[in-house]
């Protein structure tokens, strides 16, 4: 019923070229295209191979530029807001003459203390994101002058017809004209220390659970772990339990240093954080304050849901085929105790809009004028009182369904998620059960971003104390699971599986499983 599968099933028989029959043909020798020059050694070239798929999943040169740049922007207006509010405004006057402009020193902000100090982190700042620009620029060049030799379209081919043409180039250059489609090997390439971070998370790093209902992996956390054990296993080089004793300690190593550096730094991540939040969101939830209760699934679901092997631009779209489907899923049930708050707080708030609204009847000057409550006008209480009003109104209705239509909608869900759901949740489990475990991977919006800003002080802790600890078990994985492909180089050897069941080691499917278990 379930098919759980890989990104060669998934991504390349709907693309490929009709000329070309993969079970008739033998997967191009790698090897023949490594040489000094850049076009002769592309395909054998895992970096520039990852480079020209990104270059085209983040939609082309001026449109990564852009991108950044508009980051670069975003970084400076953000911090530019934190200086004002922060060293340029006096409270006790704005509170005392309700003036803004009397309120405000712009020079004597930016002179005392925290204005200069902020200033320079800025500007370190500043520096450190044109440094990146520049160097991505660099890339993007060379990316850029390929897909033009290539004649590569990055807003009209899909990948597999990107990857065609350059297969077919690769080949021609070396003389031989018989153009092979191997799109699944290529595709490894790209997704090799991907495809480890995949099984550890599964296998080794442990995600703690808080009070049963959400997993706590913010996105701090997540961020620090994957460029660490990027930095010290990107090499590949895993041969010995000498080498392997040497990564632990390194691993270990740059755990606590990054762990200090992020304790040191918290406080103004945190403030950054929540300066960056409030812009982004703010507006959205002024005019659409339903967002709060919108669901998104979390970080860990889309380490756990992803396939190895799986580019992100497949992942991405499996998830969001099945956003309908996992609303509706987890709307059947809804505490009857909310439902019941939910309607009697709607009603005692919109009688009191009733009520404002006959007084704006009366005296329509009542709205921007004049001392309604406490100072404050009823523009203020009409705004606040509506937004109440449109969040617990999303949670005033009650559903009860036929089990037979919630087993159905379980099913078509994992089907379109492509996931067996015996490795995600307990088959043993009724159907609130099931609900319930899939609610904590499928969380509200509003409580995800809670868990990445309370996240900021908790990360240093996790990685110095638990990270380190999980040094030696990391690098053992890596160890373990290392298999040196004829044509690929090292690889993770669980990515060459099709099925979690062909898993040959027992040891591993049982502590995957337990994993699960642990987890749910």
């Amino acid at each position: 019923m379930y098919k759980y599968t890989h990104i060669k099933d998934i991504d390349t028989s709907p693309l490929l070229n009709n000329n070309i029959e993969l079970n008739n043909l033998n997967p191009p020798d790698i090897n023949q295209f490594c040489s000094s020059n850049i076009e002769n050694k592309l395909l054998s070239d895992n970096k520039l191979l990852s480079d020209i798929y990104y270059y085209w999943y983040k939609g082309g040169y001026w449109t990564i530029i852009l991108t950044a740049i508009l980051k670069i922007a975003t970084f400076l207006y953000t911090m530019f807001y934190l200086i004002i509010i922060t060293t340029c405004i006096d409270y006790n006057v704005l509170y005392k003459t309700h003036n803004f402009n009397k309120s405000v020193n712009i020079i004597n902000g930016f002179n005392s203390t925290m204005g200069v100090f902020l200033i320079m982190v800025t500007g370190l700042g500043f520096i450190i994101c044109l440094i990146s620009l520049y160097k991505k620029i660099s890339e993007l060049n060379i990316v850029y002058k390929i897909c033009v030799e290539y004649k590569i379209n990055v807003l009209h081919d899909d990948w597999n017809t990107c990857l065609q043409k350059i297969i077919k180039n690769q080949l021609l250059l070396n003389g031989n004209e018989n153009i092979v489609d191997y799109t699944g090997e290529y595709n490894k390439r790209i997704l090799k220390f991907d495809n480890f971070i995949i099984g550890l998370y599964t296998n080794v790093i442990q995600i703690p659970n808080i009070n049963q209902e959400i997993f706590f992996l913010p996105k701090l956390l997540q961020w620090a772990i994957y460029n660490i054990i990027y930095m010290v296993f990107s090499d590949g080089k895993i041969s010995s339990i000498e080498n392997v004793y040497m990564k632990s300690v390194k691993l270990k190593t740059y755990f606590k240093y990054v762990g200090l550096m992020l304790f040191i730094t918290c406080p103004f991540i945190f403030i950054y954080t929540c300066m960056y939040v409030f812009f982004k969101y703010i507006q959205e939830i002024k005019s659409t304050p339903k967002i709060l209760s919108s669901r998104q699934y979390s970080n860990f679901a889309k380490l756990k849901f992803r396939h190895f092997n799986e580019l992100p631009h497949i992942f991405d779209n499996r998830l969001t085929k099945s956003f309908v489907l996992a609303d509706e899923y987890v709307s059947i049930y809804t505490n009857r105790w909310v439902v019941i708050l939910s309607q009697f707080t709607c009603f005692i708030i919109g009688s009191i809009l009733g009520i404002m609204t006959l007084l704006l009847l009366v005296d329509e000057n009542m709205l921007i004028e004049g001392n309604f409550l406490w100072g404050k006008t009823l523009i203020f209480y009409m705004t606040i009182l509506g937004a109440l009003y449109s969040l617990f109104s999303c949670f005033n209705t009650f559903n009860i369904m036929d089990s037979l239509y919630i087993e159905s909608l379980y099913e078509k869900l994992f089907n379109i998620l492509n996931i067996n759901p015996i490795y995600v949740i307990n088959h043993n489990n009724n159907s609130l059960q099931k609900l319930h475990i899939f609610k904590k991977y499928y969380q509200y919006t509003f409580l995800l971003i809670l868990v990445d800003l309370i996240g900021v002080f908790f990360t240093p802790f996790i990685l110095y104390f638990y990270m380190t600890r999980k040094s030696m078990e990391i690098a053992s994985f890596f160890e373990q699971y290392t298999y040196n492909h004829e044509r690929l180089g090292n690889i993770c050897s669980l990515s060459e599986k099709t099925n979690i069941d062909c898993i040959q080691d027992e040891m591993y499917k049982s502590k995957m499983k337990n994993s699960f278990q642990m987890n749910n």
